[in-house]
């Protein structure tokens, strides 16, 4: 996907997939930061009990010049 393409998707969506009879949830955000780079997060929502379970999130980040590089803890800190 381009990245002008990458800048259109919504701020979040979500879909909900079945894996080893569990439902779980998958995210995607995107975010625009304030200095211009846009962030795009993948959160994966297992729920085990009662709300609790385990979030993971991988993601990467598009900066000004259109350059791609993977999204480090701090970019992601706010979707584990």
């Amino acid at each position: 996907m381009k990245s002008a393409a990458l800048r259109t998707l919504p701020s979040y969506s979500e879909e909900q997939f079945d894996a080893n009879g569990k439902t779980q949830r998958l995210g995607i955000y995107r975010e625009t930061k304030s200095n211009g780079e846009t962030l795009i997060a993948v959160q994966c929502k297992n729920t085990h009990f009662l709300g609790f379970g385990k979030m993971y999130a991988e993601g990467f980040v598009v900066d000004n010049l259109d350059q791609h590089r993977e999204a480090n803890e701090e970019d992601l800190w706010q979707y584990l």
